[in-house]
């Protein structure tokens, strides 16, 4: 009697990291100043987060602190620097369920976006 030995690999399951909260990227990119701040600190330190989520919310942070202490032209160039980064995360598919973006996977940013980056500069970080 001839003994068949069947050996089963064990799969080991290795899952990504979870997206930032929508609520967390909303705030970080159109929220009010103190809101703001706080989200994208949060985005930033969760250790789930995609890295791209890290880096758009480091660049709005950052455009947030220095349009508060009068840079408004680096923080324009902060969130310029936000939105490319959401934009490429955008040609991943990743943020099809956040409603940030219009059309296609490689659509741009929509204007609720781009206006709360307009008003929030304007307003002198207010």
């Amino acid at each position: 009697m001839k003994k068949i030995i069947v050996l089963i690999g064990s799969l080991v399951m290795t899952s990504l990291p979870a997206m930032a909260n929508e609520e967390a990227v909303r705030a970080c990119h159109t929220g009010g100043p103190g809101e703001r701040l706080e989200a994208c600190t949060d985005i930033i330190n969760n250790r789930d987060s995609f890295n791209n989520d890290q880096v758009q919310a480091a660049f709005a942070e950052r455009g947030v602190v220095n349009c508060q202490t009068g840079k408004q032209d680096t923080a324009f160039d902060d969130f310029k620097r936000s939105a490319n980064a959401m934009q490429h995360t955008m040609k991943l598919g990743y943020l099809s369920n956040r409603g940030l973006y219009n059309g296609p996977i490689d659509g741009q940013l929509n204007d609720e976006y781009m206006n709360a980056i307009d008003q929030f500069i304007r307003s002198g970080c207010q």
